[in-house]
């Protein structure tokens, strides 16, 4: 990774939906829906766009907390991925298309993968990222069905 800063601190958490909407059967368990947390100068921040709104919500923890261990054991069934990103100058807007919790992912995270159209689809492209501007720090896969991380 260059030598790049600033930085963001930035959670991409992906999570199943018990809401039928058309094609869910076709998205992986576990990855029906995708949404941002992150670490901001003024605490944390949650990036949610579901399918009624773009929600932007401020956590109610300060910037020093490292909130995300507790958020894995509230919410078993989730992954994340943990991201630096740095800050770059390639200009980029958003593709024609429908707009869905991965592609507002995607133009948030500064990248252009047109074929990345499912959050399973997101999370094996961010964990094989070339993009010179994100760096993977860490990942979590959900528990299964036993209790166990995968």
């Amino acid at each position: 990774m260059s030598d790049c800063k600033p930085t963001r601190e930035v959670y991409i958490c992906f999570l199943d939906d018990n809401i039928v909407y058309p094609l869910h059967k076709f998205f992986k368990a576990g990855f029906k829906h995708v949404f941002i947390i992150e670490r901001t100068a003024l605490g944390w921040t949650m990036l949610d766009p579901n399918r009624y709104e773009l929600r932007f919500v401020p956590l109610p923890v300060t910037y020093r907390t490292y909130m995300m261990t507790e958020y894995l054991e509230q919410n078993p069934t989730a992954s994340v991925i943990q991201l630096e990103i740095c800050n770059h100058q390639q200009s980029f807007y958003p593709t024609m298309g429908l707009m869905s919790c991965v592609g507002v992912v995607k133009y948030c995270l500064g990248v252009r993968w047109p074929l990345v159209l499912t959050p399973w689809q997101l999370w094996t492209k961010l964990l094989k990222s070339n993009a010179p501007h994100i760096k993977v720090i860490n990942s979590w896969l959900a528990i299964d069905g036993s209790g166990t991380k995968t």
